[in-house]
Parts: structure tokens; sequence; C-alpha cells
């Protein structure tokens, strides 16, 4: 199979369906409020991963720290 090479051509722009639920919950945060997950049925981290790339596609800084065995705060540092 032969391919041909093109030079200066963008892709087509991607289909999204607007902000997840963490990017709204993000949203409404103001700098130095937080919220808590629960992680005791997700062992690997899921939650907090989605929840610091959603900030990231924001440009928000957010810090995480552990309250209990199952509980993880999130707070907005900027």
């Amino acid at each position: 199979m032969d391919f041909i090479i093109e030079k200066g051509v963008d892709l087509p722009k991607k289909k999204t369906r607007g902000y997840g639920r963490w990017q709204k919950l993000l949203l409404k945060l103001e700098l130095g409020d937080s919220f808590v997950i629960d992680e005791s049925n997700d062992p690997r981290k899921h939650q907090l991963v989605a929840i610091r790339n959603a900030a990231k596609s924001l440009g928000i800084k957010v810090e995480s720290a552990r309250e209990t065995e199952t509980k993880r705060r999130i707070k907005r540092v900027e």
C-alpha cells in the first residue's frame, strides 16, 4: 500500500460534548475551596487522576491530601 504525504493539512476539530463531571465541579470552586472524595471503592485512584486531568485541562491547580483511610480532600490552590 502506498501512502501520499501531504504538507500543511490540519486535522479536523474534535467534537466534544462539553465539560465533564469533574470539570463542572472544579469550575465552581473559588481559590481555597475544597471537597472530599470517597476512595473506598477506588484502590487505583482513578477518581484522583480524573480530577487532576480535569484541573489541568482548565488551567486550575489543585492539591490533595488524605483525611482518613478512605477519604481524600481536594483543594483549589491557584
